[in-house]
């Protein structure tokens, strides 16, 4: 893990291996960190099973934890339990003579395919689009990519190999280990080797050239091909193979080389090598393995010391700008953040920065203060900043409704909140909505001078007159939920769980009973993100992937438009892909 220092150093831009984020700054993965037990290094307990492809017991299987002297063996069931293991994550090595691992390597029976915890797939060319590495993104534990090697030619066994997180003075359960026999009738699959090395993480961003030997046996037909595809961490293929990543074999045993170079995607957890073998001229089952994993680092801004109070996104550049709140003294900023040259910067701007708006022609960013009379304007372009003086502290939300005049939502102290228009050329303020109960949200579509309040439990529309600098109410919804996302391209609002017109009057579709409130909209309007960090497509409200659920937190999102979402985990915001 390493963290690199932009211009402002009480803040970094981190390069982080997606699922390794430690919990303390400068924490790196796999060591054992010392212990206050008198200089005896902690150590923990690892249990684990060892089974068959049908789940019987595999016993006398050699197990051990690679880099120490531990080695046990298997029961009579495939249990084992080894003690004294170095905390940190380790790697647990199981050998059986005879046999591989089908984590690693894959089998046919009666043509279809074999592999534990997975159903039989068919399909003339490809993999499934199903086939998930992670089912979802934990962002505390590191991620377990069972795999396995090849061992010494003499032997002609096979490791399986595995990860587990050792705890001090805990027992903790590895994943199982599942075995096949080498029989004759059967066609298999497995990869001694990968370049460069799957411990290694990638950059995203970069070109990488991945290259894998595989040992094959053909039993089934007297023709085969084999192939190299290469994966996210959500199945989506990242390339399909080249002439250089496919080969055709005959039937017997052989070793082959197969290379594939893709462009690592910013946003990804991890890429996944999977090689699959077809048998016959048009194949309609397959078997495949998929080996180790590549980690891939990717660039978050870590804030130690810091609070994220709010993030928003450039409608055209690939740009997020956060309010960072310092808990220690610190005067509080701005800070710009550009994925395109992964570079970050700081802007002096109010005290205790809350509320984010954007003008819709990304010229400007205006930031609202949580406890003084401040309101201030970054020039995007120019990038300067100036600060308003305004007529209420504690700022609750703000939103451009001109390029001179935006509405601000300000804390009454009584459990009541008011609603004021201030032109920010002359500094007058005028007050459009008395202290309510429930007032909360502000939305605005400039170009039309339209303005959208959520108060008592209702979604209220309004029209700005520029010719009097006046804003009078146009009609009353129900109560569909805060926060207000305006779709201005197809004419949409998303408010709470709904989609619905910008008349309030239709309920196009809402989200399952289950997720949370929207609250980040795409700037292309194809994708809405919710409080759960469930992403959705905007047609139907479906939903499309989960990240981690847990956000450490008050959740916040962004889109940017190279495809990338920004979420908030406690002091990091993390980017990730939708793929």
């Amino acid at each position: 893990m390493s963290w690199l220092r932009p211009s402002v150093t009480r803040y970094l831009l981190a390069v982080i291996v997606m699922g390794l984020i430690p919990t303390v700054a400068g924490c790196g993965g796999g060591g054992a960190p010392g212990g206050g037990n008198g200089g005896t290094d902690p150590t923990g307990s690892v249990t684990g099973l060892v089974v068959t492809i049908d789940g019987q017991g595999v016993e006398d299987a050699k197990v051990t934890v690679v880099g120490t002297g531990l080695l046990t063996t298997t029961d009579t069931t495939g249990q084992y339990r080894l003690d004294k293991v170095p905390v940190g994550w380790q790697t647990i090595e199981v050998v059986k003579a005879g046999m591989v691992a089908t984590m690693g390597t894959a089998v046919t029976r009666d043509a279809h395919l074999v592999a534990p915890h997975t159903q039989s797939h068919s399909a003339p060319t490809k993999l499934p689009l199903s086939y998930r590495t992670l089912r979802e993104m934990g962002i505390a534990a590191p991620i377990q990519t069972p795999g396995h090697r090849v061992g010494p030619a003499a032997t002609n066994d096979a490791m399986a190999r595995t990860r587990v997180a050792v705890k001090a003075d805990a027992v903790v359960r590895a994943p199982d280990v599942v075995l096949t026999s080498k029989a004759a009738n059967v066609d298999w699959i497995s990869v001694p080797q990968l370049m460069p090395d799957p411990g290694q993480a990638l950059t995203a961003g970069n070109h990488v050239t991945i290259t894998a030997s595989v040992n094959y046996r053909l039993a089934s037909s007297d023709r085969g091909e084999i192939r190299l595809f290469l994966m996210d961490e959500w199945g989506a293929y990242l390339a399909d193979p080249t002439p250089s990543a496919s080969v055709t074999i005959g039937p017997g045993e052989g070793q082959v080389t197969l290379t594939q170079t893709v462009l690592v995607p910013k946003g990804a957890a991890l890429v996944q090598p999977v090689v699959a073998l077809y048998s016959g001229d048009a194949p309609l089952t397959f078997v495949w393995t998929y080996p180790p994993a590549y980690p891939v680092a990717v660039f978050g801004l870590y804030a130690p010391g810091a609070k994220i109070n709010n993030i928003v996104a450039h409608p055209e550049r690939n740009e997020v700008y956060v309010a960072l709140d310092y808990l220690y003294g610190s005067a509080d900023e701005l800070v710009v953040i550009n994925t395109d040259s992964e570079k970050a910067s700081g802007f002096p701007t109010v005290p205790n920065p809350g509320p984010l708006a954007i003008s819709d022609d990304g010229k400007a960013v205006y930031v609202g203060s949580l406890t003084d009379r401040k309101i201030a304007i970054y020039d995007t372009i120019a990038k300067t900043t100036r600060t308003l003086t305004v007529g209420h502290p504690r700022l609750v939300d703000i939103a451009p409704i001109t390029d001179e005049v935006i509405a601000y939502i300000y804390d009454s102290e009584s459990s009541y909140n008011g609603a004021v228009i201030l032109n920010t050329r002359t500094g007058v303020e005028k007050t459009w909505f008395e202290p309510a109960l429930g007032l909360h949200e502000v939305a605005t579509i400039p170009q039309q001078g339209i303005v959208y309040i959520t108060a008592n439990g209702f979604l209220e529309k309004w029209q700005y007159n520029p010719l009097q600098d006046t804003i009078h109410f146009l009609k009353k919804g129900t109560g569909y939920g805060a926060p207000v996302l305006i779709d201005k391209q197809r004419n949409f609002l998303f408010c709470g769980k709904h989609k619905i017109d910008m008349d309030m009057e239709w309920i196009y579709s809402h989200t399952p009973g289950y997720s949370g409130r929207l609250i980040a909209l795409s700037t292309n309007g194809e994708y809405v993100l919710d409080d759960h960090y469930i992403v959705y497509e905007t047609s139907l409200l479906l939903p499309i992937i989960q990240f981690s659920s847990d956000t450490l937190g008050e959740s916040l999102g962004a889109f940017t438009p190279d495809g990338l979402v920004w979420i908030r985990y406690g002091d990091r915001l993390i980017a990730r892909r939708i793929p």
